[in-house]
């Protein structure tokens, strides 16, 4: 039987007749993309105050499962030894876009208590030669549309949130932390509390 293979020793040139509109929105530099996803449940609570202050985060990592949440005072808070989930940058980068989507964490429908607003969001911490990080304001990104108390939603409803285009710096070196919060507002005193999951993707050039 013949010998069926084919071995060229110059490469193939392929060329295209594709060309990008002229007023094209997309951003077509270099970088690289970071997945992002954590589950909570009912012992992991994110919580805020009725004005919306965040009391807490919890460490997002690539899809495990929280097991704890870190108290957060004055936008910082303590990686514990035995909770790492940071990454340290490995060149001058720049943060670009932060998109992320989130669900209430069980997969039953949910209706928020009347009078309240529930907004998760998801943010970028820094911190150099320590475990005490601190939220970068500019990174916040919390969801497109609230949760609002009064409103049941389907099992399973996501909700999105997005930032683009924050050209912001971020040193090689630096550890960075992903983290999930709760701000919101509710027409009593009562702080708001609930479980939310988060999953999404950094965009670094």
């Amino acid at each position: 039987m013949p010998n069926r293979n084919i071995i060229f020793d110059q490469p193939i040139q392929v060329t295209t007749n594709y060309d990008l509109p002229s007023n094209t929105q997309i951003n077509l530099s270099p970088g690289v993309l970071v997945p992002f996803s954590v589950g909570t449940g009912d012992g992991i609570l994110l919580e805020c105050d009725s004005t919306g202050d965040s009391h807490n985060v919890i460490l997002i990592g690539s899809g495990q499962s929280s097991s704890q949440s870190l108290a957060l005072t004055n936008g910082t808070f303590t990686q514990l030894t035995n909770y790492i989930c940071s990454f340290i940058m490995p060149y001058d980068a720049t943060l670009q876009n932060i998109h992320m989507a989130t669900k209430y964490y069980s997969n039953d429908p949910w209706t928020p208590s009347s009078g309240t607003r529930y907004i998760p969001y998801v943010a970028l911490a820094t911190a150099i030669d320590s475990n005490t990080f601190t939220i970068l304001p500019e990174t916040v990104t919390r969801v497109n549309s609230a949760f609002e108390g009064g409103t049941q939603y389907p099992s399973n409803t996501v909700v999105l949130g997005n930032q683009e285009n924050l050209a912001l710096g971020v040193a090689a070196g630096t550890k960075v932390a992903i983290v999930c919060g709760l701000t919101g507002s509710s027409s009593s005193s009562s702080n708001l509390t609930a479980a939310f999951s988060f999953y999404g993707c950094l965009w670094l050039t």
